[in-house]
């Protein structure tokens, strides 16, 4: 099963849109968008998809998704005596780049909006105050319209999220951007080796620096040591093929470059707290 594209708008100056749906039910329809998604749901029951990420969702949620990451929900009202709301806001990549690119104040939201291609989810504190912002933001003029959104964002950098929610996705960047050389290298690496038994000091090598500071730069800017990032992008990669193929789970663990099955269903039980099985069960009964 592929994500299939939702287009926003087709105006080329699309800048943001906001939507507020009621009703409360929302089935399984997994796709992804070109441009930055903020969702909000209040008093539902359900389950949040996101990449390789699967998790029940609070009463108040709050989720800010990066473009190319599928995601979808499958929601139902919580309680049915009180109204349940989905506030969804879009925003392009050209209006909020440009503002974080360009006013050295708001270099914060840069980081932020790196974050959000793994997906993001907030706590609830956050996610009250942002529904309290949007609750009036279709009476207001455009330019406070891009006032509010900037302010949100503002509030989310400042506070950050709970929760990143696919950490061993590596984020690949686009030609002109702004990013650290040696962090796009390591990306690459990984995308292109990661089916094959690479250890640190091939990335060492590859990198021309020590091991040492390999390490270093893992436990700075991923949060991690290597062999942890391997093993969560390798599970993430695996995810993937559990939902989109039918192949079988011992193929995926070969594909995705795991040594041996045991392994693989042991560290994708602790990286998931499900086997592959149970995973790919989850997408089967919801399409």
């Amino acid at each position: 099963m592929k994500p299939h594209v939702e287009h926003v708008s087709n105006q080329d100056t699309f800048t943001l849109r906001l939507e507020n749906y009621t009703g409360g039910y929302c089935e399984f329809d997994w796709h992804y968008h070109w441009v930055y998604e903020l969702v909000l749901h209040r008093n539902h029951s359900g389950r949040l998809f996101a990449g390789a990420y699967v998790h029940e969702l609070p009463s108040i949620n709050l989720a800010l998704f990066g473009p190319r990451l599928p995601h979808t929900n499958i929601l139902s009202p919580r309680n049915p005596k009180k109204s349940a709301l989905t506030r969804v806001l879009w925003f392009s990549p050209s209006w909020v780049d440009g503002i974080a690119t360009q006013l050295p104040e708001f270099q914060p939201l840069s980081q932020l909006l790196q974050q959000s291609l793994r997906g993001l989810l907030f706590n609830s504190e956050l996610a009250s105050l942002v529904d309290s912002l949007l609750e009036n933001f279709h009476l207001q003029s455009a330019m406070r319209q891009s006032s509010t959104v900037l302010q949100i964002l503002v509030e989310l950098a400042e506070q950050g999220p709970t929760l990143e929610l696919n950490p061993g996705l590596a984020i690949l960047p686009n030609e002109g951007e702004r990013n650290d050389k040696k962090l796009e290298r390591i990306a690459r690496f990984i995308d292109r080796n990661y089916r094959t038994d690479i250890e640190l000091k091939d990335l060492a090598e590859h990198l021309h620096i020590s091991r040492s500071g390999v390490q270093r730069i893992f436990k700075r800017q991923f949060l991690q040591s290597f062999s942890e990032h391997l093993a969560q992008y390798r599970i993430g990669k695996a995810c993937e093929l559990l939902v989109n193929t039918d192949f079988s789970v011992a193929l995926i663990c070969d594909e995705v470059g795991f040594s041996n099955l045991s392994n693989f269903n042991r560290q994708f039980k602790k990286i998931k707290n499900m086997t592959p099985t149970a995973f790919r069960g989850l997408f089967q009964r919801s399409s």
